[in-house]
């Protein structure tokens, strides 16, 4: 076997180490500079991108939390809306209730002073006055429909 021979074997692994010696030297000056700037570029990219995600994430979070406690806000107000309702009709209807009375009062002095004179203005009061209280008979029944 000719590569096993004793005079050519000591050339064959001088020749081998010059080689490798030469290909690692043009790796080390030209491929390996390339490969590392490549590599670092990577990583930093990565790492500004692991930045941006972690900044995402926490405006995400407070967006979250903001929108959750505006809808709680929203929700709490919703459950007080009904018994404020409430008020405001009972003290819408305790108004007319009272200029109800008070123009049936006035109809009723109205009829002491001039029965004759005064029958048709009579009969006109008398209709309003019936119209307004059949509308309000009821304030719970009213409420429930405003509500409902």
């Amino acid at each position: 076997m000719p590569q096993l021979d004793r005079f050519t074997f000591v050339s064959q692994v001088l020749w081998l180490v010059i080689v490798f010696i030469g290909l690692y030297l043009i790796l080390l000056k030209t491929g390996l500079p390339r490969l590392y700037k490549v590599l670092s570029f990577r990583k930093k990219k990565l790492e500004s991108i692991r930045e941006e995600v972690i900044g995402f994430e926490k405006e995400l979070y407070l967006l979250d939390k903001g929108v959750k406690s505006l809808v709680l806000i929203f929700i709490k107000t919703l459950k007080v809306l009904p018994d404020q309702l409430g008020k405001i009709i009972d003290q819408n209807i305790d108004r007319k209730l009272v200029l109800i009375k008070r123009n049936y009062n006035i109809e009723r002095e109205y009829m002491y002073l001039n029965k004759s004179d005064k029958k048709i203005q009579r009969d006109l009061n008398i209709a309003e006055v019936l119209d307004t209280s059949s509308l309000i008979k009821d304030k719970g029944s009213l409420k429930k429909k405003i509500l409902n």
